[in-house]
């Protein structure tokens, strides 16, 4: 049992590291070849922190561990609402904009079109990973075309590397890193939810989540410390979106994933629940009074509901 700690821990250090040099590399590559700043903001940021997700959804499809691999996405979702969003304000204050407002709409749109596909059947076959990826590329050209200021990142936020075999050695590492991660964090969390008796879904929605999580957070800490508090939300719900939409539509498409009868009245809730969290974002962004800005309070809120959320899928 002490290996299969020591497992979890290496998985989620490697993912952390393999999305922290893929976020270095890839904003690097995009400056270098001048890529106007929202496209990396609102694509290579959001995707770059979604990437572990997307290693470990992959990973586990093709273990044949479909729980762990949805619990995952749904779990990291909650968690990047819940957790990291709550924990974030606690201590610094997010200004809100319309982008913001219009992020969180996106959000709520592919999380219902998402729960909708689930609810259908208990599958996500090839048609569904489809339909996922054409609303991923919807969103990511209605933002590029239309909306301008959404999601940008400035280049003094990351540590840019200036030689270019140096930018492809950071990406290839990086993601041999995420494979490597994925691999040991998958094992790892199998065989220890087989020792302890718990299933893969708890241990997918909580301990597998939140380490898939860390690169959002490390992100918007990152983002913050630049003054860029609209990154930092902004980082957040993109990541969200591509969770859904891009990881979960890409590995649909590669394996379909099914669900067994005895877990699907389980993803349901977890799938409402998640919903649950995205929707409450609704009256914190939009009616916030007279202060337009996201602070302790509404971090308060988030972090009780994600620890009253732990305590309740435990029972």
């Amino acid at each position: 049992m002490l290996y299969d700690f020591i497992a979890i821990v290496c998985g989620i250090i490697l993912l952390y590291k393999g999305g922290e040099w893929l976020c270095f590399g890839s904003v690097s590559l995009a400056e270098k070849f001048k890529v106007p700043r929202v496209v990396i903001g609102v694509t290579i940021v959001s995707f770059v922190t979604s990437a572990p997700e997307l290693a470990v959804v992959l990973n586990a499809n093709e273990s044949e561990l479909p729980i762990l691999a949805l619990s995952n996405i749904i779990g990291s979702n909650i968690s990047n609402i819940g957790f990291i969003l709550g924990l974030l304000i606690l201590f610094i204050s997010i200004p809100l904009t319309s982008n913001i407002k219009l992020l969180w709409l996106l959000m709520f749109i592919v999380s219902l079109v998402f729960s909708a596909v689930l609810f259908f059947d208990g599958n996500l076959n090839t048609v569904d990973g489809i339909l996922l990826l054409i609303i991923a590329i919807a969103t990511i050209f209605y933002l590029i075309r239309f909306q301008h200021s959404v999601v940008g990142i400035e280049a003094s936020q990351v540590v840019l590397i200036k030689q270019g075999y140096k930018i492809i050695l950071y990406i290839t590492i990086s993601g041999f890193l995420l494979w490597l991660g994925s691999e040991i964090l998958v094992k790892g969390v199998n065989r220890l939810s087989v020792d302890l008796g718990i299933s893969q879904r708890i241990v997918g929605l909580t301990i597998v989540a939140i380490g898939t999580s860390l690169p959002e957070l490390a992100a918007s800490v990152v983002a913050l410390s630049k003054k860029e508090s609209g990154i930092s939300i902004g980082n957040i719900i993109g990541s969200n979106i591509f969770n859904l939409a891009v990881v979960v539509g890409f590995a649909a498409i590669v394996s379909e994933f099914k669900i067994s009868e005895n877990y699907i009245q389980l993803f349901q809730r977890d799938i409402l629940i998640m919903l649950g969290f995205t929707i409450i974002l609704y009256p914190l962004v939009y009616y916030t009074g007279k202060k337009l800005k996201l602070d302790r309070f509404e971090g308060l809120v988030l972090l009780s509901l994600y620890i009253s959320y732990l305590w309740y899928i435990f029972q």
